[in-house]
């Protein structure tokens, strides 16, 4: 009967709390400070390339040194490699709500550059000195194809990957090639946990969220193709092996702006 009671309590409950978390959302993201800080990188890069650097095994240090110059965009545990290489990202992304509560010290202490986290509604995942953005995710909720956002300040859609809404950051800010580097979309999976050498770093398996979703990964990845090809966007895979083969894939040693460094 209590049990019965309690449950009946949490559901009258629910509503009001979801309410208050989105009420709070939106009361971060729509700030002043913070809607000033997201429109200064509307169009910033017009023109310009960058590369979105994901966390899979591939990625090794040559390859990050030799882009240390250029415009990236990286997230999650990606300052495990730090001590390995001189490269910095020029952008830091973090969404997992996972890996905001168990990494969000480190992420104030190591991350120098600008940090673009989502705002969860609560205070324990909040980081010092971040922008803030929205994370809608109603179409993964309903298992439909995401859309993509090209409004950062309002919202970026969910793609239950961090490299999606990375992306859709890079073409807010107006990259017009973007280059893709350890996301090798592909993970190890035991006893129902990602091994350790899903990473380039055994240490980042530790600050990970849930199990990734490869299926709608995979229809998000083909909605950025679809998008950036309707707007004349190059994305091209540079990862070195890996499975994802949605996008046009090459060599990092070809790449005219590497070229032109080595």
């Amino acid at each position: 009967m209590q049990n019965s009671f309690r449950n009946s309590m949490k559901s009258i409950g629910r509503p009001f709390w979801h309410l208050l978390i989105n009420w709070k959302i939106r009361k971060l993201v729509k700030s002043k400070n913070n809607q000033k800080k997201l429109l200064n990188y509307k169009d910033k890069h017009l023109g310009e390339s960058c590369f979105v650097i994901g966390n899979g095994p591939s990625l090794n240090r040559n390859d990050l040194d030799l882009i240390k110059n250029q415009y990236s965009l990286a997230s999650n545990s990606i300052y495990y490699l730090f001590d390995k290489v001189d490269w910095r990202p020029t952008y830091y992304f973090c969404q997992d709500q996972t890996v905001l509560e168990k990494s969000r010290d480190e992420i104030s202490e190591y991350l120098m550059c600008e940090k673009f986290i989502r705002a969860t509604g609560y205070n324990k995942h909040r980081v010092k000195k971040a922008t803030y953005f929205k994370i809608d995710n109603k179409n993964y909720k309903k298992n439909k194809p995401p859309e993509f956002s090209f409004d950062a300040n309002k919202q970026i859609y969910e793609g239950y990957t961090v490299t999606y809404s990375m992306i859709q950051f890079a073409i807010f800010m107006g990259f017009k090639k973007i280059y893709l580097l350890g996301v090798d979309f592909n993970y190890q999976i035991k006893n129902g946990k990602i091994e350790g050498t899903s990473y380039p770093d055994k240490r980042m398996k530790d600050k990970i969220g849930g199990l990734p979703d490869i299926e709608y990964n995979y229809l998000a990845y083909n909605k950025a193709l679809n998008i950036s090809e309707d707007i004349g966007i190059e994305i091209i895979n540079l990862t070195r092996g890996g499975k994802l083969n949605v996008f046009r894939r090459s060599n990092l040693e070809d790449i005219k702006l590497i070229k032109e460094k080595i």
